[in-house]
Protein backbone atom coordinates (compact mmCIF):
# COMPACT_ATOMS: atom_id res chain seq x y z
CA UNK A 1 0.00 0.00 0.00
CA UNK A 2 3.02 2.26 0.42
CA UNK A 3 3.83 1.73 -3.31
CA UNK A 4 6.96 -0.26 -2.60
CA UNK A 5 8.15 -3.51 -4.18
CA UNK A 6 7.37 -6.43 -1.82
CA UNK A 7 9.34 -9.66 -1.64
CA UNK A 8 6.26 -11.52 -2.94
CA UNK A 9 2.95 -10.48 -4.43
CA UNK A 10 0.51 -9.80 -1.56
CA UNK A 11 -2.87 -11.50 -1.83
CA UNK A 12 -6.03 -10.45 -0.02
CA UNK A 13 -9.62 -10.67 -1.20
CA UNK A 14 -12.92 -9.39 0.01
CA UNK A 15 -15.28 -12.34 0.42
CA UNK A 16 -19.03 -12.43 0.11
CA UNK A 17 -20.84 -13.39 3.29
CA UNK A 18 -22.17 -16.41 1.44
CA UNK A 19 -18.66 -17.66 0.65
CA UNK A 20 -17.65 -17.17 4.28
CA UNK A 21 -20.69 -19.04 5.59
CA UNK A 22 -20.32 -21.94 3.16
CA UNK A 23 -16.64 -22.46 3.97
CA UNK A 24 -16.02 -21.34 7.56
CA UNK A 25 -18.50 -23.61 9.33
CA UNK A 26 -19.77 -20.72 11.45
CA UNK A 27 -23.52 -20.63 12.15
CA UNK A 28 -25.22 -17.93 10.02
CA UNK A 29 -27.26 -16.47 12.88
CA UNK A 30 -24.22 -16.36 15.15
CA UNK A 31 -22.16 -14.73 12.38
CA UNK A 32 -24.81 -12.02 12.04
CA UNK A 33 -25.30 -11.35 15.76
CA UNK A 34 -22.16 -12.22 17.72
CA UNK A 35 -18.80 -10.45 17.41
CA UNK A 36 -16.82 -13.52 18.49
CA UNK A 37 -18.50 -15.67 15.82
CA UNK A 38 -18.01 -12.96 13.20
CA UNK A 39 -14.31 -12.68 14.09
CA UNK A 40 -13.94 -16.46 14.05
CA UNK A 41 -15.46 -16.70 10.56
CA UNK A 42 -13.02 -14.10 9.21
CA UNK A 43 -10.05 -15.75 10.92
CA UNK A 44 -10.91 -19.20 9.58
CA UNK A 45 -11.09 -17.84 6.03
CA UNK A 46 -7.72 -16.13 6.38
CA UNK A 47 -6.26 -19.41 7.57
CA UNK A 48 -7.95 -21.39 4.78
CA UNK A 49 -6.44 -19.20 2.05
CA UNK A 50 -3.36 -17.78 3.81
CA UNK A 51 -4.35 -14.24 2.85
CA UNK A 52 -2.00 -11.43 3.84
CA UNK A 53 -4.80 -9.48 5.46
CA UNK A 54 -8.35 -9.51 6.81
CA UNK A 55 -11.16 -7.15 5.84
CA UNK A 56 -13.67 -6.44 8.62
CA UNK A 57 -16.57 -5.45 6.38
CA UNK A 58 -19.16 -4.66 9.08
CA UNK A 59 -19.05 -3.17 12.58
CA UNK A 60 -18.92 -5.53 15.54
CA UNK A 61 -22.23 -7.14 16.43
CA UNK A 62 -24.73 -5.93 19.01
CA UNK A 63 -26.93 -9.02 19.67
CA UNK A 64 -29.98 -6.93 20.55
CA UNK A 65 -30.25 -5.53 17.04
CA UNK A 66 -31.83 -8.78 15.85
CA UNK A 67 -32.52 -11.13 18.74
CA UNK A 68 -34.52 -8.78 20.99
CA UNK A 69 -38.11 -7.87 20.16
CA UNK A 70 -38.38 -9.91 16.98
CA UNK A 71 -40.27 -13.04 16.01
CA UNK A 72 -38.24 -15.75 14.30
CA UNK A 73 -39.54 -17.94 11.47
CA UNK A 74 -37.69 -20.47 9.35
CA UNK A 75 -37.90 -20.02 5.58
CA UNK A 76 -36.60 -21.89 2.55
CA UNK A 77 -33.14 -20.27 2.50
CA UNK A 78 -32.66 -19.42 6.17
CA UNK A 79 -34.53 -17.60 8.90
CA UNK A 80 -36.59 -14.44 9.04
CA UNK A 81 -36.59 -12.14 12.06
CA UNK A 82 -39.76 -10.06 12.05
CA UNK A 83 -39.91 -6.73 13.87
CA UNK A 84 -43.17 -5.50 15.48
CA UNK A 85 -43.70 -2.97 12.67
CA UNK A 86 -43.66 -5.79 10.10
CA UNK A 87 -40.24 -5.31 8.49
CA UNK A 88 -38.00 -8.37 8.37
CA UNK A 89 -34.36 -9.36 8.27
CA UNK A 90 -33.70 -12.60 6.41
CA UNK A 91 -30.53 -14.33 7.58
CA UNK A 92 -29.55 -16.61 4.72
CA UNK A 93 -27.51 -19.80 4.83
CA UNK A 94 -25.46 -18.93 1.75
CA UNK A 95 -25.65 -15.17 1.19
CA UNK A 96 -25.78 -11.78 2.90
CA UNK A 97 -28.63 -11.02 5.28
CA UNK A 98 -31.28 -8.99 3.46
CA UNK A 99 -33.84 -6.48 4.67
CA UNK A 100 -37.47 -6.70 3.65
CA UNK A 101 -39.65 -3.65 4.48
CA UNK A 102 -43.22 -3.99 5.68
CA UNK A 103 -45.98 -3.87 3.08
CA UNK A 104 -46.67 -0.31 1.99
CA UNK A 105 -43.43 1.14 3.36
CA UNK A 106 -41.54 3.68 1.28
CA UNK A 107 -38.21 5.38 1.85
CA UNK A 108 -38.21 9.13 2.51
CA UNK A 109 -37.48 11.34 -0.45
CA UNK A 110 -35.08 14.27 -0.44
CA UNK A 111 -37.74 16.78 0.62
CA UNK A 112 -38.86 14.73 3.62
CA UNK A 113 -35.57 13.92 5.29
CA UNK A 114 -33.92 16.22 7.85
CA UNK A 115 -30.33 16.94 6.70
CA UNK A 116 -29.28 17.65 10.29
CA UNK A 117 -30.67 14.34 11.62
CA UNK A 118 -31.39 12.01 8.69
CA UNK A 119 -31.77 8.94 10.85
CA UNK A 120 -34.67 10.56 12.70
CA UNK A 121 -36.82 9.36 9.80
CA UNK A 122 -36.22 5.74 10.86
CA UNK A 123 -37.37 3.80 13.93
CA UNK A 124 -37.59 0.20 15.08
CA UNK A 125 -36.27 -2.40 12.69
CA UNK A 126 -35.56 0.19 10.00
CA UNK A 127 -33.13 2.01 12.31
CA UNK A 128 -31.62 -1.26 13.57
CA UNK A 129 -30.86 -2.33 10.00
CA UNK A 130 -29.08 0.93 9.17
CA UNK A 131 -26.98 0.71 12.33
CA UNK A 132 -26.03 -2.91 11.64
CA UNK A 133 -24.92 -1.92 8.15
CA UNK A 134 -22.82 0.94 9.57
CA UNK A 135 -24.97 3.98 8.77
CA UNK A 136 -25.07 5.78 12.09
CA UNK A 137 -25.53 9.13 13.89
CA UNK A 138 -22.21 9.14 15.77
CA UNK A 139 -20.15 12.27 15.18
CA UNK A 140 -17.19 11.67 17.49
CA UNK A 141 -14.89 8.70 18.00
CA UNK A 142 -15.93 8.48 21.64
CA UNK A 143 -19.58 8.11 20.59
CA UNK A 144 -18.94 4.84 18.73
CA UNK A 145 -20.57 1.91 20.61
CA UNK A 146 -17.93 -0.28 22.30
CA UNK A 147 -19.42 -3.40 20.70
CA UNK A 148 -18.59 -2.08 17.25
CA UNK A 149 -14.88 -2.44 18.01
CA UNK A 150 -15.15 -5.95 19.43
CA UNK A 151 -14.20 -7.70 16.18
CA UNK A 152 -11.16 -5.42 15.76
CA UNK A 153 -9.96 -6.29 19.26
CA UNK A 154 -10.34 -10.04 18.72
CA UNK A 155 -8.63 -10.09 15.33
CA UNK A 156 -5.86 -7.65 16.26
CA UNK A 157 -4.84 -10.03 19.04
CA UNK A 158 -4.84 -13.04 16.73
CA UNK A 159 -3.03 -11.26 13.91
CA UNK A 160 -0.27 -10.09 16.29
CA UNK A 161 1.10 -7.79 13.59
CA UNK A 162 1.63 -10.61 11.08
CA UNK A 163 -1.30 -9.72 8.81
CA UNK A 164 -2.90 -6.51 7.66
CA UNK A 165 -6.18 -5.56 9.31
CA UNK A 166 -8.56 -3.50 7.19
CA UNK A 167 -11.69 -1.79 8.47
CA UNK A 168 -14.50 -0.48 6.33
CA UNK A 169 -16.91 2.42 6.11
CA UNK A 170 -19.64 3.23 3.70
CA UNK A 171 -18.76 6.24 1.58
CA UNK A 172 -20.72 9.44 2.21
CA UNK A 173 -22.59 8.88 -1.07
CA UNK A 174 -23.45 5.30 -0.09
CA UNK A 175 -24.74 6.37 3.35
CA UNK A 176 -27.16 8.85 1.80
CA UNK A 177 -28.24 6.51 -0.99
CA UNK A 178 -29.15 3.80 1.49
CA UNK A 179 -31.26 6.24 3.51
CA UNK A 180 -33.15 7.56 0.49
CA UNK A 181 -33.06 4.44 -1.75
CA UNK A 182 -31.10 4.23 -4.99
CA UNK A 183 -34.01 5.58 -7.05
CA UNK A 184 -34.66 8.57 -4.78
CA UNK A 185 -30.96 9.39 -4.56
CA UNK A 186 -30.35 9.33 -8.31
CA UNK A 187 -33.43 11.47 -8.92
CA UNK A 188 -32.35 13.94 -6.24
CA UNK A 189 -28.97 14.49 -7.91
CA UNK A 190 -30.88 15.94 -10.85
CA UNK A 191 -33.90 17.56 -9.22
CA UNK A 192 -32.58 18.78 -5.83
CA UNK A 193 -28.76 18.86 -5.94
CA UNK A 194 -28.54 21.62 -3.33
CA UNK A 195 -30.41 19.44 -0.87
CA UNK A 196 -28.11 16.48 -1.48
CA UNK A 197 -24.98 18.30 -0.36
CA UNK A 198 -26.06 18.86 3.29
CA UNK A 199 -26.85 15.14 3.55
CA UNK A 200 -23.44 14.26 2.13
CA UNK A 201 -21.86 16.63 4.64
CA UNK A 202 -23.65 14.84 7.49
CA UNK A 203 -22.64 11.43 6.11
CA UNK A 204 -19.00 12.50 5.80
CA UNK A 205 -18.89 13.30 9.51
CA UNK A 206 -20.32 9.86 10.30
CA UNK A 207 -17.86 8.10 8.01
CA UNK A 208 -14.91 10.01 9.51
CA UNK A 209 -15.87 9.18 13.10
CA UNK A 210 -16.13 5.44 12.43
CA UNK A 211 -13.03 5.33 10.21
CA UNK A 212 -10.85 7.16 12.73
CA UNK A 213 -12.18 4.93 15.51
CA UNK A 214 -11.11 1.84 13.57
CA UNK A 215 -7.62 3.16 12.90
CA UNK A 216 -7.13 4.12 16.53
CA UNK A 217 -8.35 0.68 17.58
CA UNK A 218 -5.71 -1.07 15.50
CA UNK A 219 -6.78 -1.27 11.86
CA UNK A 220 -4.06 -0.53 9.30
CA UNK A 221 -6.35 0.67 6.52
CA UNK A 222 -9.91 1.71 5.76
CA UNK A 223 -11.82 0.50 2.74
CA UNK A 224 -14.37 3.09 1.59
CA UNK A 225 -17.32 1.18 0.16
CA UNK A 226 -18.61 3.29 -2.73
CA UNK A 227 -20.39 0.88 -5.09
CA UNK A 228 -22.98 3.21 -6.63
CA UNK A 229 -20.73 5.81 -8.28
CA UNK A 230 -19.36 3.99 -11.32
CA UNK A 231 -19.92 4.95 -14.92
CA UNK A 232 -23.28 3.29 -15.37
CA UNK A 233 -24.75 5.16 -12.41
CA UNK A 234 -23.40 8.72 -12.42
CA UNK A 235 -21.40 10.82 -14.87
CA UNK A 236 -17.80 11.98 -14.31
CA UNK A 237 -19.16 15.47 -13.68
CA UNK A 238 -21.50 14.22 -10.95
CA UNK A 239 -18.63 12.16 -9.56
CA UNK A 240 -16.51 15.29 -9.18
CA UNK A 241 -19.40 17.18 -7.57
CA UNK A 242 -21.02 14.62 -5.28
CA UNK A 243 -18.19 12.19 -4.48
CA UNK A 244 -14.71 13.70 -4.64
CA UNK A 245 -15.06 16.56 -2.11
CA UNK A 246 -16.53 14.29 0.55
CA UNK A 247 -14.21 11.34 0.04
CA UNK A 248 -11.31 13.84 0.09
CA UNK A 249 -12.32 14.92 3.60
CA UNK A 250 -12.63 11.30 4.67
CA UNK A 251 -9.27 10.33 3.17
CA UNK A 252 -7.60 13.30 4.84
CA UNK A 253 -8.94 12.29 8.24
CA UNK A 254 -7.65 8.71 7.87
CA UNK A 255 -4.26 9.93 6.64
CA UNK A 256 -4.00 12.24 9.64
CA UNK A 257 -4.32 9.18 11.89
CA UNK A 258 -1.52 7.38 10.06
CA UNK A 259 -3.81 4.90 8.28
CA UNK A 260 -4.14 3.90 4.65
CA UNK A 261 -7.42 4.52 2.83
CA UNK A 262 -8.71 3.13 -0.45
CA UNK A 263 -11.95 3.32 -2.42
CA UNK A 264 -13.94 0.30 -3.56
CA UNK A 265 -16.10 1.06 -6.60
CA UNK A 266 -17.47 -1.75 -8.74
CA UNK A 267 -18.18 -1.75 -12.45
CA UNK A 268 -17.21 0.88 -15.00
CA UNK A 269 -14.56 3.22 -13.60
CA UNK A 270 -12.13 3.51 -16.53
CA UNK A 271 -13.36 7.05 -17.25
CA UNK A 272 -12.78 8.28 -13.68
CA UNK A 273 -9.51 6.85 -12.36
CA UNK A 274 -7.94 10.31 -12.23
CA UNK A 275 -11.00 11.70 -10.46
CA UNK A 276 -10.80 8.89 -7.91
CA UNK A 277 -7.12 9.60 -7.26
CA UNK A 278 -7.86 13.30 -6.81
CA UNK A 279 -9.68 12.53 -3.56
CA UNK A 280 -6.37 11.80 -1.84
CA UNK A 281 -6.84 8.07 -1.34
CA UNK A 282 -3.92 5.63 -1.21
CA UNK A 283 -5.50 2.99 -3.43
CA UNK A 284 -8.27 1.85 -5.78
CA UNK A 285 -10.33 -1.35 -5.77
CA UNK A 286 -12.05 -3.24 -7.72
CA UNK A 287 -10.78 -2.54 -11.27
CA UNK A 288 -13.51 -4.78 -12.71
CA UNK A 289 -12.48 -6.22 -16.10
CA UNK A 290 -14.96 -6.70 -18.95
CA UNK A 291 -17.72 -7.88 -18.87
CA UNK A 292 -18.18 -6.95 -15.18
CA UNK A 293 -16.71 -3.50 -15.77
CA UNK A 294 -14.52 -1.73 -18.30
CA UNK A 295 -11.02 -1.57 -16.77
CA UNK A 296 -8.12 -2.87 -18.85
CA UNK A 297 -5.43 -3.64 -16.30
CA UNK A 298 -2.43 -2.50 -18.35
CA UNK A 299 -4.07 0.88 -18.89
CA UNK A 300 -4.88 1.22 -15.17
CA UNK A 301 -1.31 0.34 -14.23
CA UNK A 302 0.09 3.11 -16.42
CA UNK A 303 -2.38 5.72 -15.22
CA UNK A 304 -2.00 4.96 -11.51
CA UNK A 305 1.73 4.11 -11.39
CA UNK A 306 3.46 5.87 -8.50
CA UNK A 307 0.24 7.59 -7.38
CA UNK A 308 -1.91 4.92 -5.73
CA UNK A 309 -1.82 1.19 -5.12
CA UNK A 310 -4.28 -0.98 -7.02
CA UNK A 311 -6.14 -4.05 -5.77
CA UNK A 312 -8.33 -6.38 -7.75
CA UNK A 313 -9.14 -7.12 -11.42
CA UNK A 314 -9.66 -10.91 -11.21
CA UNK A 315 -13.18 -11.84 -12.32
CA UNK A 316 -14.70 -13.86 -9.47
CA UNK A 317 -17.54 -15.20 -11.62
CA UNK A 318 -16.19 -15.83 -15.12
CA UNK A 319 -12.75 -16.95 -13.87
CA UNK A 320 -12.89 -18.30 -10.32
CA UNK A 321 -16.38 -19.76 -10.52
CA UNK A 322 -16.66 -20.92 -14.12
CA UNK A 323 -13.14 -21.84 -15.32
CA UNK A 324 -11.15 -24.95 -14.51
CA UNK A 325 -7.89 -24.96 -12.57
CA UNK A 326 -5.75 -24.30 -15.64
CA UNK A 327 -7.93 -21.37 -16.66
CA UNK A 328 -7.74 -19.84 -13.20
CA UNK A 329 -3.97 -20.21 -13.14
CA UNK A 330 -3.57 -18.63 -16.57
CA UNK A 331 -5.77 -15.64 -15.74
CA UNK A 332 -4.01 -14.99 -12.44
CA UNK A 333 -0.59 -15.25 -14.00
CA UNK A 334 -1.54 -12.85 -16.79
CA UNK A 335 -2.90 -10.38 -14.26
CA UNK A 336 0.15 -10.56 -11.99
CA UNK A 337 2.57 -10.24 -14.90
CA UNK A 338 0.76 -7.07 -15.97
CA UNK A 339 0.53 -5.34 -12.58
CA UNK A 340 3.17 -6.65 -10.18
CA UNK A 341 6.31 -5.25 -11.90
CA UNK A 342 5.11 -1.70 -11.28
CA UNK A 343 4.87 -2.24 -7.51
CA UNK A 344 1.96 -1.13 -5.39
CA UNK A 345 -0.19 -4.07 -6.42
CA UNK A 346 -2.35 -6.40 -4.30
CA UNK A 347 -3.61 -9.52 -6.05
CA UNK A 348 -7.35 -9.79 -5.46
CA UNK A 349 -10.66 -10.57 -7.00
CA UNK A 350 -12.29 -7.55 -8.61
CA UNK A 351 -15.12 -7.56 -6.07
CA UNK A 352 -16.12 -10.18 -3.52
CA UNK A 353 -15.37 -13.87 -3.94
CA UNK A 354 -18.76 -15.21 -5.06
CA UNK A 355 -20.53 -17.58 -2.65
CA UNK A 356 -20.01 -20.83 -4.55
CA UNK A 357 -16.51 -20.30 -5.89
CA UNK A 358 -14.60 -23.56 -5.22
CA UNK A 359 -12.08 -23.00 -2.40
CA UNK A 360 -9.44 -24.85 -4.45
CA UNK A 361 -9.67 -22.13 -7.11
CA UNK A 362 -8.93 -19.45 -4.52
CA UNK A 363 -5.96 -21.47 -3.31
CA UNK A 364 -4.71 -21.68 -6.91
CA UNK A 365 -4.97 -17.90 -7.16
CA UNK A 366 -2.88 -17.45 -4.01
CA UNK A 367 -0.28 -20.03 -5.00
CA UNK A 368 0.06 -18.65 -8.54
CA UNK A 369 0.57 -15.10 -7.31
CA UNK A 370 2.99 -16.09 -4.54
CA UNK A 371 5.21 -18.23 -6.74
CA UNK A 372 5.52 -15.67 -9.53
CA UNK A 373 8.21 -13.06 -9.42
CA UNK A 374 9.25 -11.34 -12.61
Amino acid sequence: MALGMPDQVPVMCQMSTGHILLNSGVDPIAEATDSAAFAESLWRMRELYDFDGILIHKPGREPGWLLDGTRREECADGWEFIYPEGCRVRVQRDDDPIFLPAAGYRNPDIEEIDPAQPLASFTGGYLCWHLWKGTHPYRRVEDIPPAWCGVIDLLRERCAGRYGLHGETRSPFDHVLNLLSAENMMMALVTHPRKVHPLLDWATGSAIAWSVAQIRRGCDAIKVSSPWVGGRFISPGFYREFVVPYERRLAGAVRAEGGFVYTHTCGAIADRLEDMMSSGIHGIECLDPPPLGNVELADAVERTRGRVFIKGNLDSVHTLLEKDAAGVRADVRRMVETAAPAGGYICSTACSIAPRVPPDHVKIMVETARTWWG
